[in-house]
Order: structure tokens, then C-alpha cells, then sequence
């Protein structure tokens, strides 16, 4: 199931086509290939249940869809168009709990302006809101409250995942709060917001390919590794370009955990804890960080970046253009394992500096922080 395969098929839901008055209890054609749905859960099961190759499905506008079980996998051609809807496990006493929607191989789905929440999956290894296994694209829209006891509050993805200016909050999951990726994922100008893991990934667990822009991560957490993301030995070489991690919080890597390839540029680490290495980041592997902050992170060791030796040796991390200032108890561990990182605590002296040029203080971090904080669309 974890395989990639070819993928054929195309499924979009997208965002704004004006609704069309429709039976309160069956789906409406509006041409030979285009449906409106009601607002009703059964309507929307039996529409997905029944399209054909290249049928269009249009959600009632802002509808909420209340499901007291899973919509029938996906496995046809099909655009959806949300429409501002919102699709929610029904709150009734005795309702089960399930994975909301199955993308199944050979199937490429996009889903815009359409919201996921209150999931609730309690099989091991079951994803909270959507399971793709196929090519799965995200525009706009939101995913809350999803949980499970398995791995993806939100997503659990086994094939092409591509994510744009969504929302995540308050997601949570074994691994992966929001998402956890085993093959390939692509996020852009998305939010990732108070998600939590009780393992790993506080919003991202990561075992495949990531590739990360324009995207900010407050307030999540990890109950062991990687508030924000996790990066694992599984996976390979991961980008994070222009984006902010700020309040997030993991026992190891208060923003980002790193296992295996990670190269961070144009991003801000601000106020991230660790309850023990590596406020900021911590990394056992390769590590390249270009024009970036890390500032004023916190740990018991390596407030901004500690370069840890599961594999037997300290990683490789280079640091290119990049600030990493006003960490407690000292910037980077362990001292003079990374080059051009000043590893001295904020309370050791500080060495001559030619005059007329001052010492870096503790009171200059916010004014790094507030000049440096890159916003979707950089």
C-alpha cells in the first residue's frame, strides 16, 4: 500500500462556481458531466460513490456535511469544487470513528476551498481526516480537530501530496500532528498551527521527499522529536525555503528535527524550545543553512542548533549568511562542532571587538526577528 505507482486518474475539488438549487436528496446533474451536490452527507457519498470518468462535483456553498460514516474511496476522474464547505464527522452519540476520505491509487485529486474537521480514526496506522495513496493536491481550505491514534491528524500520504495556501490546526496524531509523508509532498504558503504528535512531528513527519516554502509553524509540539518538522533517516534530501518556525516545542528540536538531508534557506527560528537539545534545530546528519535566523531559541543544550552523533559521528552542518544569536544557554553544541556558529552562552564575556563596533545583546533578537520574518508570497 506504501508502493508508488503510476497515476492516471484526476480528481479536483476546486474553489468558487456559483451553487445551483438541487433535490434535498440526490446529487442534480447540471450538464452531462457536472453535479451539484445538497447539503447532505448521504447525497455526497452517493455522488462520489457513482461518478464517472470526468464527472465535476459542485459542494453546496458553505454547507456543512455531516458524516456518521466514511465517503466511499475515491477511484475515478472527478472534479469537486467546495465551495466554502466544510466536511465534519457528525458530533451524534454512537457515531464510529474512521479516516473521512480514501484517495486511492491511480487517482489524482485536487481539493480547493474545502474544509476537514473533527475527524476521528482508531485503527493503528489509519490517517485522521484523508488517506492518499494516489496524487492529492490541496488549495485553500482548512483541516482542524482531526485525530487519530495511527499517523496524519490531517493527511496521511503515500503518494504526491501537494498543499497551497491551507490552514492546519489543532491536528493530532502519533507521528505527523498534520501530515506525515512516506513518498513525496510539496507545501507552499500553508499554516500549521498548535498541531501535536505525541511521538514525532508535531506538524510534519516527514520519511519521504519535502519540499517546504512560504509556510509558517507556531505553537506545535512533540511529545519526543520535531515540533514543527520531523525529518527522518528514511526519507532524502528536504528543502525549507522562506518560512518561519516560532513557539514550537519537542523534547529533542524544539522547530526542526533532522535525520537525513535538510537545506534551510531564507527562514526565521524564533522563541522554539527544547526540553533538551537543540532549541531550534537539532541534527545528526547534513544540515545547510543559508540566509537564515536562529534566534532566541531555547534548550538544555544548543539553544539554536545542536549537532547531535546517533550515526557515530557529528553531522555536517554549514552555515552560509546565516544569524544564529541570543540562544540559551549558548548558540550551538557541541562547542566548535559547527563552523562559524559562536558557540559562547550569552552570559560569557564577549571577545574584543575593534572600536566603535558593539556586542550583540540579548534586546537586539526581536529587532532580528521583526526585520527578518518572511510572509507568504516572498
Amino acid at each position: 500500500m506504501r508502493a508508488m505507482l503510476a497515476r492516471t486518474t484526476a480528481i479536483i475539488l476546486s474553489a468558487a462556481a456559483p451553487a445551483v438549487a438541487g433535490s434535498a436528496s440526490a446529487p442534480t446533474a447540471l450538464t452531462t458531466s457536472s453535479i451539484y451536490i445538497p447539503c447532505s452527507a448521504s447525497a455526497l457519498a452517493t455522488a462520489i460513490a457513482s461518478a464517472s470518468e470526468g464527472t465535476i462535483l459542485t459542494l453546496s456553498r458553505f454547507c456543512t456535511y455531516k458524516l456518521a460514516s466514511p465517503l466511499p474511496s475515491i477511484a475515478a476522474n472527478l472534479i469537486i469544487r467546495g465551495n466554502g464547505a466544510t466536511i465534519e464527522r457528525s458530533p451524534a452519540s454512537g457515531t464510529p470513528e474512521f479516516t473521512m476520505l480514501d484517495v486511492g491509487f491511480d487517482s489524482s485529486v485536487t481539493i480547493s476551498n474545502l474544509s476537514f474537521r473533527n475527524a476521528a480514526a482508531d485503527k493503528q496506522g489509519a490517517a485522521g481526516a484523508i488517506e492518499n495513496d494516489g496524487d492529492l493536491t490541496i488549495r485553500g481550505g482548512s483541516f482542524v480537530g482531526n485525530t487519530t491514534v495511527g499517523f496524519g491528524g490531517a493527511i496521511d500520504n503515500s503518494g504526491t501530496l501537494t498543499v497551497t495556501g491551507a490552514t492546519f490546526s489543532r491536528n493530532l496524531s502519533a507521528d505527523g500532528g498534520a501530515i506525515e509523508n512516506l513518498d513525496t509532498i510539496y507545501i507552499s504558503d500553508s499554516h500549521f498551527v498548535n498541531n501535536e504528535a505525541s511521538f514525532n512531528g508535531g506538524a510534519v513527519h516527514n520519511e519521504g521527499q519535502a519540499t517546504v516554502t512560504d509556510s509558517q509553524f507556531a505553537g506545535n509540539a512533540a511529545v519526543s522529536s520535531g515540533g514543527g518538522i520531523f525529518n527522518g533517516v528514511d526519507g532524502t534530501a528536504s528543502t525549507v525555503a522562506d518560512s518561519t518556525f516560532q513557539g514550537n516545542r519537542a523534547l529533542f528540536g524544539g522547530g526542526v528535527f533532522n535525520e537525513d538531508i535538510v537545506n534551510l534557506t531564507g527562514s526565521l527560528f524564533y522563541a522554539n524550545l527544547s526540553f533538551d537539545q537543540g532549541g531550534g534545530i537539532y541534527t545528526n546528519s547534513v544540515l545547510a543553512v543559508t540566509n537564515s535566523k536562529i534566534v532566541r531559541n531555547t534548550a538544555a543544550g544548543g539553544g539554536g542548533i545542536y549537532n547531535g552523533n546517533a550515526f557515530g559521528a557529528p553531522g555536517t552542518v554549514t552555515l552560509t549568511d546565516s544569524t544564529v544569536l541570543a540562544n540559551q544557554p549558548d548558540n550551538c553544541e557541541p562547542v566548535s562542532s559547527i563552523m562559524s556558529c559562536r558557540d559562547t552562552p550569552l552570559t560569557a564575556p564577549r571577545s574584543p571587538r575593534p572600536a566603535g563596533t558593539p556586542n550583540a545583546t540579548p534586546s537586539q533578537s526581536p529587532t532580528l526577528a521583526g526585520d527578518f520574518s518572511p510572509q507568504p508570497g516572498h
